[in-house]
């Protein structure tokens, strides 16, 4: 699947590396302008732009043999043995309903830290998150969420906020991150910066 286009995040456990992937990028983002974020261009006019600036090779996703959209995998999560180099897929959407495209991981008392936008099939499509793989057993799980709605989401665009998570550091025996939020409701918007000692049980926030 060459919308697997890059590594994005890896962290690395015995013999195991921990891939996250990013997905198509640019045609990630251009769709995403045309329909959640309310940006307005002409399809056509940008697919022959792309394919001129590219010469036939612009990424938008997958494609049937009519010529129309077919459903892209979007990121996954994948460990592989580096001695062996057996794999083992971890997350995608049709694994187990989660996209991730994750963004930055950390190592913390015996768990890894993944975090970025992730997709899931329970209406918390595209979200910034973080989550915690537990390398001895592969569970994997939501342990942080950045935003409640993709209207947060668009909200934010429109007002020229980039949210997410994307910094994640282990400081003073603590998993702290770095988020930048928005309300759409309230209009509140800021950056926070959030520790924890047991991030399954959930971050406090030490500085905005």
């Amino acid at each position: 699947d060459r919308g697997q286009s890059y590594t994005w995040a890896a962290a690395s456990y015995g013999d195991w590396l921990y891939v996250g992937t990013c997905y198509a990028a640019m045609g990630n983002t251009l769709t995403l302008m045309n329909s959640t974020l309310g940006d307005s261009f002409d399809v056509e006019t940008m697919r022959l732009t792309l394919e001129a600036m590219f010469n036939g090779t612009f990424f938008y996703g997958q494609q049937k043999e009519d010529g129309t959209a077919d459903k892209d995998s979007g990121g996954i999560l994948v460990k592989i043995n580096t001695k062996t180099g057996e794999t083992k897929l971890l997350l995608s959407e049709s694994l187990n309903g989660v996209a991730p495209l994750f963004r930055n991981a950390v190592s913390y008392k015996g768990k890894l830290y993944f975090c970025g936008s992730v997709r899931t099939n329970d209406g918390k499509g595209g979200l910034p998150a973080v989550y915690e793989i537990d390398p001895k057993t592969d569970e994997c799980k939501a342990v942080y969420r950045g935003l409640s709605s993709m209207q947060d989401y668009g909200a934010a665009y429109k007002q020229g906020i980039s949210t997410g998570i994307r910094g994640m550091c282990v400081y003073n025996g603590k998993l702290v991150i770095s988020n930048v939020f928005a309300n759409a409701t309230t209009g509140e918007s800021g950056a926070t910066i959030l520790a924890s000692s047991n991030p399954s049980e959930g971050f406090t926030v030490i500085a905005s």
